[in-house]
């Protein structure tokens, strides 16, 4: 009696245009098995007979007879690859069973030799199943357009109705199904080799010097911090006088050694990061990148106070530290992304950076409830409001605004911030003028406190300052809403258990057309 072989086939299976083939080209050219979809071949034979008009009109005529023989050149295929995957796996663009959900969704009886058992021994030899969903809307349609043009149709429409069909059809055989969401082919290919307990792809040459590097600035960073740590417990009066030279003196020694610990911690991190490579994918580098993002919430009050607990010079070389490290992580992380992804970084960290010092100013200076906030519910107690200040404090109050780390400077860095998220995130860009209209109305709101600041107690005249106030104030609100929420509901509909295990995957420069 033959031994039974076990099931060594996978499955890319969905929508038309939804990068399969792509994912198969990679995967061949790492050295795997692979079957091109049997449509492939067949188009291919009719163009070369017919023309590339001639046969997508026979199709469309003779849906029957197309599916008839696409099932019988799919058969022929799995079964050769089937024998030669013994031992191994190979990995197919679409199977035989595919037939069965395309009849489903496109209304004709599926080919008559699918038979109950020939469903079932097709399904015995395949070991998982991958639904590779749609993609955005901007490179479907490129991937449409290359497509026509070799004589393949594409339904960009439909391809999401077919996911699901085809997850059906193959969950009813009992064949292990999993989902690779939108996102790019290094994306894909990392879950896909991940799930079928196989080694990840090596990461392209760039993204190995880019390791090499950031290898190299860890390394560097923990010997630096090693001699902090040495100095910290071997002579915390000293470094406590030069780091801690505006904290109470018997409080210096204890800071020093806390300091030291955090230190010593941030070390340790660094020191295993660069050991394991710099690799993106671990634990080790993500808490690394947390230790440095604490570090920055951490120095950059410390660094934007008037009279912090920290001098200036002491804050300001681990917040340096930090930021660099961090753009070098993300450097590594996301390689190759567009710029936008520098800008929603750059002007992020900016926009943390003004908003701590404008709170820490806030709170230093004792300052009354916001203006601006007065001013769009509560019109009538402006000059209540502004006389409470007094001549000094109105003085101060209009310097915090127009100072560099100020009211004035804060929509100049979170508008562009989210002005790029919303250009990654959605197909239609103008969505992202929206965060820049409430910046843009932030700034008028700033510009109408200044006007009401100079010329308090005449505030009669300033009736456009009164008057645009409470509206710039809504506007900014309501565009700061409005584009959060609009992110939220992009960030859920793109979740959910298909991106489970894409958190650790990194990105190459390859994307998914």
């Amino acid at each position: 009696m033959a031994r039974e072989q076990p099931p060594s086939l996978v499955v890319l299976t969905g929508g038309s245009g939804v990068g399969k083939t792509t994912l198969i080209d990679r995967l061949s050219a790492l050295g795997y098995r692979t079957v091109p979809e049997a449509s492939m071949r067949v188009i291919s034979a009719l163009n070369s007979l017919i023309g590339t008009e001639s046969q997508l009109a026979w199709r469309t005529r003779h849906k029957q007879a197309f599916a008839d023989l696409l099932g019988t050149v799919a058969v022929e295929q799995e079964t050769q690859e089937a024998s030669a995957s013994e031992g191994g796996t190979g990995f197919l663009d679409r199977s035989v069973l595919d037939c069965l959900g395309y009849a489903r969704v496109r209304g004709y009886e599926p080919p008559a030799f699918l038979t109950p058992a020939v469903q079932r021994q097709s399904a015995a030899r395949i070991k998982a199943v991958f639904i590779v969903e749609p993609l955005d809307s901007m490179r479907a349609e490129a991937l449409a357009a290359r497509n026509e043009a070799s004589g393949r149709a594409t339904d960009p429409a439909g391809a999401r109705q077919v996911c699901e069909v085809m997850g059906e059809v193959y969950s009813r055989l009992g064949c292990s199904t999993s989902r690779l969401a939108d996102g790019s082919v290094e994306d894909r290919l990392r879950q896909l080799l991940r799930e079928c307990g196989l080694p990840p792809p090596p990461p392209p040459p760039p993204a190995r010097r880019r390791r090499r590097l950031l290898r190299a600035w860890l390394l560097a960073v923990a010997a630096l911090r090693l001699i902090s740590v040495a100095i910290a417990l071997l002579h915390p009066a000293s470094l406590a006088r030069r780091v801690f030279a505006a904290a109470p003196e018997q409080l210096t020694p204890l800071g020093a050694r806390v300091f030291g610990a955090w230190t010593a911690t941030s070390c340790v991190l660094c020191g295993l990061c660069a050991s394991e490579g710099a690799d993106p994918a671990t634990a080790t580098f993500s808490a690394t990148a947390w230790s440095f993002v604490v570090a920055l919430a951490l120095f950059v009050p410390e660094a934007a106070a008037r009279q912090g607990s920290m001098t200036v010079g002491s804050a300001g070389s681990p917040l340096a530290i930090a930021a660099t490290s961090l753009v070098w992580m993300a450097a590594v992380r996301w390689p190759g992304r567009d710029a936008s992804l520098w800008a929603v970084a750059i002007a992020g960290s900016a926009s943390v950076a003004v908003a701590a010092a404008m709170l820490r100013t806030e709170a230093a200076m004792g300052f009354p409830d916001r203006l601006d906030a007065s001013l769009a519910w509560d019109e009538s107690s402006a000059a209540e409001r502004l006389a409470r200040l007094g001549p000094s404090g109105r003085r101060e109050y209009r310097a915090m605004y127009v100072s560099p780390l100020g009211d004035m400077a804060l929509p100049l860095c979170y508008a562009p911030a989210l002005a790029a998220l919303c250009w990654r995130s959605f197909s239609r860009r103008p969505l992202a003028l929206l965060p820049l209209l409430a910046g843009a109305c932030d700034l008028l709101e700033n510009a109408s406190v200044l006007r009401l600041l100079d010329t308090f107690p005449r505030l009669e005249q300033a009736p456009l300052a009164l008057a645009v106030g409470p509206w710039a104030t809504f506007g900014k609100w309501a565009g700061l809403a409005l584009t959060f929420a609009l992110l939220a509901a992009h960030a859920r509909a793109r979740g959910g258990p298909a991106q489970k295990g894409r958190s650790q995957a990194w990105s190459s420069t390859t994307k998914s057309e």
